[in-house]
């Protein structure tokens, strides 16, 4: 399984690929300045000889040579320093469309795993949007094994409006024949891990979170990293490509995390196909 590397020029990423090839998560290419690579290596300790590298200076050459290199067989890509233009120019994405985020979030004292999805970087999403971003990850989550999602809409402040869009999202996805998805209502942040609340994530099946805005759930996402307390993946989809984006990965710990929630993925894929 060939995996590429993009501009890793950060320690936690190199570190991370350097765990993962010893375990035998992939064979990695990396791709950016070698100079850069080398000196990061150097200054960390790790063994730069057991990449290899390919030379490309400026981010359009990385992602133009990418670009080639992807009409091979390419399980996944995982970015490093590459900024989210030239993210989107990797696999062409017009600019009214954009990748679906998908955080795995694994609580020490949850006995499943907690799903935040996200369809768009815009400010305000509207209820297609959620929509778009519920069936996104319902779809992720069966490669995973996870049969039913029950998602909750998460807000600050719960409204008329935002009842209305929940019925409206329950509505759409019930006449798409998506019957495994539950949309528990609007919800704001603290009922879900308040002790005593009815949708207590620890206590309630709930395991998935639609947040109001991107932004509200990055917030979210950075509160727990501080926190430390759980172990956090986070991967873009965007058709049937798959994709790891470091810039926001706390450490090299949760880089892992996210390749091996990546690796099932793929092998239930494959399952997929050869039974069909």
């Amino acid at each position: 399984m060939e995996i590429l590397v993009l501009a890793p020029y950060e320690a936690k990423l190199l570190k991370a690929v350097s765990s993962a090839k010893k375990i035998n998560l992939g064979d990695f290419t990396l791709i950016g300045n070698k100079k850069k690579i080398y000196e990061t290596c150097f200054r960390n300790k790790i063994d730069c000889q057991e990449f290899g590298i390919i030379d490309c200076d400026e981010e359009r050459d990385i992602i133009d040579f990418t670009k080639k290199y992807l009409l091979k067989e390419v399980a996944y890509v995982i970015i490093g320093n590459i900024s989210y233009y030239y993210q989107k120019q990797l696999y062409s994405i017009k600019e009214n469309d954009d990748f679906n985020y998908i955080n795995i979030i694994d609580f020490p004292l949850i006995n499943h795993f907690l799903f935040v999805s996200n369809f768009s970087h815009r400010e305000r999403v509207d209820f297609e949007d959620k929509k778009k971003s519920i069936i996104k990850a319902y779809n992720f989550m069966n490669k995973l094994g996870i049969k039913r999602a029950n998602a909750a809409l998460v807000t600050s402040i719960k409204t008329k409006a935002e009842v209305l869009e929940s019925n409206i999202i329950k509505m759409i996805l019930k006449d798409c024949n998506y019957r495994m998805i539950n949309i528990v209502d609007s919800y704001k942040l603290y009922d879900l891990f308040e002790q005593n609340s009815l949708v207590n994530v620890y206590k309630n099946n709930i395991n998935l979170l639609i947040f109001k805005t991107f932004e509200s759930s990055n917030t979210f996402l950075e509160t727990l990293n501080v926190l430390g307390t759980c172990k956090i993946g986070s991967i873009l989809t965007y058709n049937n490509n798959y994709i790891i984006d470091t810039a926001d990965i706390k450490n090299e710990h949760n880089i892992i995390f996210s390749m091996l929630v990546l690796l099932k993925v793929l092998k239930n894929e494959e399952i997929l196909v050869e039974t069909n």
